[in-house]
């Protein structure tokens, strides 16, 4: 589910995995879409049981962020066949300056308005994961998408894991990036 959530963040969002059925497969192979077998078991979504199991749950909503951030990952694309910019970047890309971003192997800018700290641990191993939030001429601070939890640039917070989502930041700005 974390590379679903991660991927939702990519400009190809697609399932695969080669992997053993955990119990007997539910679906019957040859209903499935991977009708030959090769990958082990199915991947699709539906197979992880009904919207109240939460790996469902996790990937519909991941689905739903990906869906709501569509206009904008769109006019990302556009930016990078205009100017060149990537849309997935490290965090020095868009922080020069901060040097503490030079150091960051896992968080990356979503365009120049999110902030991205994927969670690569199971829930049931962490409650939390270090972000660092960069300083910038632009930066007022960071707002969590989904608690609205306000973060100051500069320093390094620890931020509770939602079992559903990544951890994931608005970058805000003047204006602020919702407002465009």
């Amino acid at each position: 589910v974390r590379w679903f959530q991660f991927s939702s963040f990519t400009t190809i969002l697609r399932l695969h995995g080669a992997r053993a059925p955990y119990e007997p497969a539910s679906i019957l192979l040859d209903k499935q879409c991977d009708p030959t077998g090769a990958s082990g078991g199915p991947i699709e979504p539906w197979v992880y049981g009904p919207p109240t199991v939460d790996t469902l749950r996790a990937v519909q909503a991941a689905l739903e962020l990906r869906d709501a951030l569509q206009p904008y990952a769109q006019a990302q694309l556009a930016r990078l066949a205009a100017e060149g910019q990537p849309v997935m970047r490290p965090l020095w890309f868009d922080f020069p300056g901060d040097l503490e971003s030079l150091e960051i192997s896992d968080q990356f800018m979503f365009g120049r308005d999110f902030m991205v700290a994927p969670v690569t641990m199971p829930v049931a191993n962490e409650s939390s994961r270090w972000v660092w939030f960069p300083e910038g001429e632009r930066v007022l601070g960071y707002l969590d998408w989904f608690t609205n939890k306000s973060f100051l640039p500069g320093r390094r917070e620890s931020v509770k894991i939602n079992p559903d989502l990544l951890s994931f930041c608005l970058l805000y700005t003047s204006p602020s990036p919702r407002d465009s």
